[in-house]
This record gives C-alpha cells, structure tokens and sequence, in this order.
C-alpha cells in the first residue's frame, strides 16, 4: 500500500542501521550479534521500518533460516547506506574540531607504504608551528582500510588505486613500479632492464595470490601482475609464495629464487641482491591517498594529503640525480 510522504518521517537511523545489518548478515540473528542486540530486537525495528515504508524489505530463502532483501529492500538499502555513511562523516568531523581542530590524523597504512613514505611524511607533519599528531593503524588488507575510512574510525588511508568504493575521495600518490630482485652472481644480474619475455622459465618468488574480491593489497597487485605475464603469453614460474616482500627478499639472498616486488619494498642499501626494472607492460602499482567523500576536506586531512605528494615527489627527484 502506498504510503504518503509524510510518514516517511518516522523513519530512523537505527531502523537503517538494522536494514544495512540485516542484509549483510542474511540472517536476523547473525545481524543481532553483529550490532549486540537481541534478535527481537532487530526483528522489530525491521519491521517498524516495513510498516512505515508500506513494503517488505525481505523474504525467506526456502529451506534455510535465512532471508534475502526483496527488490524494494535493495533499493531502500542504497539510500540507507548513504545516510549512513554522511552520518559516520559528520561524525568524524565533529571528533575532529573536538580533538582540537584537526590537531590529530588517524593513517590506515600497509606495510610498504610503512616502511618508506610514512617517515619522511611524519616528521614533516610534526614540526613546527603547528604540529599534527599521527595515529597509526597498519592492516594487509585495502578493503579492511576502506570499511574503516568509510565507517569515520580512520581519517585518511593509503590505498591502492582504483578503488570500488563510492563513499570515498581519492587521490593518486605515486606509480610502483616492478622490479625482478636476483642475487649478484645472478645471470641477470647485469641487466639493465629486463623485457618481459624474459621471465619465462625464471623461478619466481611471489606473494600468495588469492581471490581479486578479497582485495588484499599485495595479492591484488600481484594478480594484476601476474595477470600482464600471461597477456604477454608467458606463464610464470612461482615456485614459492610467501606472506610479505621481507619473506621474498630473505629467500632471494638464500638462492631459492628471484624475487617479484614493486619498487617501494626495495631495501636501497642492500649490496648482495640486485634489483632489475622490468619493462612497462607490467603495469605499477598505484599508490594513492582515501578519505571519505563527505568529510571536509581541511585541517588533518588536507595537510596529511599534502604531505603524502610532498614525499612521493621528494621520492621522485631524488631516484632521477
């Protein structure tokens, strides 16, 4: 039964917050425990919420306990979601001017991005005259990042791009380039770059790839990696997968293979491996800067974004003297 306006009014957050809980959990009971509520709880404001839209939102799936949205409900959970998210934005600008107007950044990070643009960010971050204090949070996986930007829980993250995500702004850092890493005494060694024809028939030692929808930052690079190779009708040898670059290196030095890895997770110091460019039909990495759409972009946000070019291009001019 249709429904005016004006009824519409009644609807609020938590009944959202229950639609949204609901339709990922598939179950009432699994989007109660979610949310620490009971299950009649959540039954009961999904259902106040049917009442006020005049629809149902689910149906049952035969021979399980489980439910699925119906088609109004896919097209209320659209807009839910987009209240939900300027919610968790504003929020996160409130916490903002109440931590002192921006006076702290909260990074989501991975792991080579930690251990090369981080630093020289921080410290310009920290001096004077305004000093920002930087929160940390470092996680393998880009769409445990993005769920948190998006949730208001992280200001800022470094991503991997293009991102999926509509709830997010993004800006492009950097290109990472791919590097084969071989020992001194190497065949290759004396490379000075590498055609990708050339790693057929080299043992590889890569990071685990898993499925794309996992989106983890290193096997989804390394997929779209491997992925250039196949295209190029070659099919790469991985004769060992490991979980991060400082695993490859370490059995690269011990002769077990060569190494595929992006520029980032190079150490410049070390002298007993080499690392060769390889051509640019691999495509790079795309290293690049997210925050949520509808936060303000100033104070905390706007200088962490300025920071992150302000390194990656220091990084460039340095690598052309």
């Amino acid at each position: 039964m249709e429904r005016s306006a004006g009824s519409w009014h009644g609807v609020e957050l938590r009944h959202l917050a229950a639609l949204e809980a609901v339709a990922r959990a598939k179950s009432f009971s699994a989007a109660a425990e979610s949310l620490g509520y009971t299950q009649s709880a959540i039954s009961g404001q999904v259902t106040a919420l049917e009442r006020i839209v005049g629809v149902r939102l689910f149906s049952r799936l035969r021979g399980s306990r489980g439910v699925e949205l119906t088609e109004e409900g896919r097209l209320l959970l659209e807009h839910a979601s987009a209240i939900t998210a300027r919610v968790q934005a504003a929020r996160a600008d409130i916490l903002a001017v109440q931590n002192g107007h921006g006076g702290v950044v909260r990074v989501g990070t991975f792991q080579t991005a930690s251990q090369t643009l981080l630093p020289g960010i921080m410290r310009a971050l920290s001096g004077p005259p305004n000093p920002l204090r930087t929160m940390l949070y470092e996680d393998a996986g880009i769409e445990t990042l993005i769920q948190l930007v998006a949730a208001g829980e992280l200001d800022v993250s470094f991503v991997l791009l293009p991102l999926e995500s509509e709830d997010l702004a993004t800006v492009q850092i950097l290109e990472d380039p791919w590097y084969l890493l071989v020992r001194t005494d190497h065949p290759l060694a004396r490379e000075k770059t590498l055609a990708i024809e050339r790693l057929g028939g080299v043992p590889l030692i890569s990071l685990d790839r898993v499925p794309l929808t996992q989106a983890l930052v290193a096997p989804r690079s390394t997929r779209l990696a491997e992925d250039a190779i196949l295209a190029a009708g070659i099919i790469p040898r991985i004769t060992l997968r490991m979980n991060d670059y400082r695993s490859v290196r370490v059995l690269v030095e011990a002769g077990m293979g060569c190494g595929l890895v992006p520029s980032l997770a190079l150490e410049p110091d070390d002298c007993d491996l080499v690392a060769i460019p390889i051509e640019s039909r691999l495509p790079p990495r795309i290293v690049g800067v997210a925050w949520h759409r509808h936060r303000q972009m100033t104070g905390s946000i706007a200088r962490f974004v300025e920071a992150a070019q302000a390194e990656a291009q220091r990084r460039a001019d340095q690598a052309l003297r």
